[in-house]
């Protein structure tokens, strides 16, 4: 049994810790719209700017890996998206949101640990992709997804480089201009489960993207008729625009309430404030478990069970959990 009472400090600072913090661990579905995950962007092109750059403004952290050129890539993304902001289809708040958000690397293992989803996106090369996937494998998560942007290669088979990780193999196609369509492809390898098609579309959904499946074999890469590709970016700009609008309403009111908390002010609650004493990756069951060493309360028994089956990290800091702890109140 384990006492509240010893706790009680680090629960009030939890509860003025942003949900959108919070980490979608290993094995653990992708199944909440406020959790930041860890996302690696292996592949700095034009492509591979504009993919970081969505993954980034929906509030992951993303590690952009190249080998040259990075700080190319920074200028790029953020004159992209100054010059969206200019033609008023993103929020000014979005460069801020993305610049801050975006970690450039030329190390592979560092832009690969603890990454949830992996996005290839380097030039259209089977032998290169290949050599890649087999490089990858060691480096990544057990259950991290791992995704192509191919538009020619089948994933099946793109999955025959890292034997036993084939189920975790998906193709990603994201429709041009990427920061304007909400619509993607996702593509199935033939040993690709039925888990791992569940969590990339919560994966996506969570970022308003709509999922179009494509089955094994069929790798025709599908494009937008003209006639509808204004209207689509419009749309995804609107969508845009109202999800950047609630990220700040969140942030002011995060801020505000630890503002209160720092001068010893009794912080105002109301029923949109209730979200901060729930489980970090449910986000609906309370939390009654504290991770060890950091004493964390982020989660519920639920969720703690699921993450002690793989190498747990805690929700609100990412260190490692030695133990977790019931809290009986």
């Amino acid at each position: 049994m384990f006492c509240i009472a010893g706790l009680a400090r680090c629960a009030l600072i939890n509860r003025h810790i942003s949900t959108h913090m919070a980490f979608c661990l290993q094995h653990t579905p992708f199944h909440t719209t406020k959790a930041m995950v860890k996302c690696a962007v292996i592949g700095n092109g034009m492509m591979g700017c504009r993919i970081a750059a969505e993954l980034a403004l929906a509030g992951h952290e993303v590690w952009l890996n190249g080998l040259v050129n990075l700080a190319s890539s920074k200028s790029m993304i953020a004159k992209m998206i100054q010059e969206l902001i200019t033609d008023g289809k993103l929020e000014e708040a979005a460069l801020e949101i993305v610049e801050s958000n975006i970690v450039y690397s030329t190390v592979l293992k560092d832009c690969l640990a603890g990454a949830d989803f992996v996005s290839e996106v380097i030039h259209e090369s089977k032998r290169a992709k290949f050599l890649l996937f087999e490089e990858m494998d060691p480096l990544c998560s057990p259950n991290a997804i791992l995704s192509s942007n191919t538009m020619s290669l089948s994933i099946s088979e793109l999955a025959e480089a890292v034997p036993g990780r084939e189920e975790f193999i998906i193709g990603v196609r994201f429709l041009y201009p990427v920061l304007l369509i909400d619509e993607i492809e996702v593509c199935l390898g033939e040993h690709t489960s039925k888990t791992t098609s569940e969590r990339a579309k919560s994966f996506f959904a969570a970022m308003g993207k709509e999922v179009k499946y494509k089955m094994p074999g069929n790798d025709t890469f599908r494009r937008l008729d003209p006639s509808i590709h204004e209207i689509k970016q419009s749309e995804g700009a609107e969508s845009r625009r109202v999800r950047l609008q609630e990220q700040e309403t969140v942030e002011r009111r995060r801020l505000g309430r630890l503002g209160s908390h720092q001068h010893g002010e009794a912080a105002e609650e109301d029923d949109d404030d209730m979200d901060t004493a729930c489980c970090a990756i449910c986000l609906t069951n309370p939390k009654d478990c504290v991770c060890m060493p950091c004493m964390h309360v982020a989660m519920c028994v639920s969720c703690a069970t699921e993450l002690k089956k793989s190498n747990p990290r805690c929700p609100m800091c990412r260190n490692p959990v030695s133990e977790i702890k019931k809290i009986f109140l």
